[in-house]
């Protein structure tokens, strides 16, 4: 056969699609239909425009494609990016917890990349990274990739964040997500919880910035999300030096 069944045509800026033979008007026509959007992908194989197992498991990877570039790939980083700028204005201080910067995705990143835009801007922006114990994150991570940029950032302990804003130095926080739930209940890196608690109680905006393949809408509540339990040395021991007695809990 001197035609393809299927086949994934680049298009301008990334934004390829896939083409395919549909097959349930054969034989009496010939026709080749553009397939574009996740959406359109689900449809074909669900007609059966296209078959056959290979065939389909050909077809869910170009689908896949597709919905990075339409759903949450890089160009979403991108337009998180943008959306979160608004938010900030010039000679704001904000504070993050963790690291959900370009280290943390394939694009810029999510809870950054709206400083990096604002910074882009011309806003002056200040920025509070808390460490992030255990592994130190926000230390290791996030004062890195800000100070890259070029951008104002202080480190400071977890357990200062309570002060920076009682004395009034914090005009927002920004972080990323790891899982959100159908409920809108959002999972971070432990240590979040306190923040935003801190953060409410001084009546200080709290964004979550994430793409919506973090939502997980098979967990009603975040009760739900299953909680990751890392090694006790991680505490005990962290980097390879002990810090508290053998046998501890």
């Amino acid at each position: 056969m001197n035609v393809s069944t299927l086949s994934w045509i680049d298009g301008d800026q990334q934004d390829g699609f896939c083409r395919m033979v549909e097959q349930t008007l054969l034989p009496s026509e010939f026709v080749e239909i553009d397939v574009k959007t996740v959406p359109d992908m689900v449809d074909a194989i669900w007609r059966l425009a296209v078959r056959g197992a290979p065939a389909i498991g050909v077809a869910a990877g170009y689908g896949m494609l597709l919905g990075i570039q339409t759903e949450g790939g890089r160009d979403r980083d991108d337009l998180m990016a943008e959306l979160g700028a608004e938010l900030i204005q010039d000679g704001m201080t904000l504070l993050t917890h963790c690291n959900a910067g370009a280290l943390a995705t394939g694009g810029m990143g999510t809870a950054l990349a709206p400083m990096y835009v604002a910074h882009e801007q011309g806003k002056k922006i200040a920025v509070f990274a808390d460490e992030t114990r255990p592994l130190l994150q926000g230390a290791r991570l996030t004062t890195w990739e800000l100070m890259q940029a070029g951008i104002d950032v202080t480190l400071i302990t977890d357990n200062m964040t309570a002060r920076v804003m009682m004395e009034g130095k914090v005009d927002a926080v920004i972080v990323g997500s790891d899982r959100i739930a159908r409920n809108g209940d959002v999972c971070n890196k432990i240590g979040t919880y306190g923040v935003a608690v801190l953060a409410k109680y001084h009546n200080i905006p709290f964004y979550v910035v994430a793409p919506r393949s973090t939502i997980d809408t098979a967990v009603a509540t975040g009760a739900e999300i299953p909680i990751e339990q890392r090694p006790d040395e991680e505490v005990t021991e962290g980097f390879g030096k002990r810090t508290a007695p053998e046998g501890v809990q």
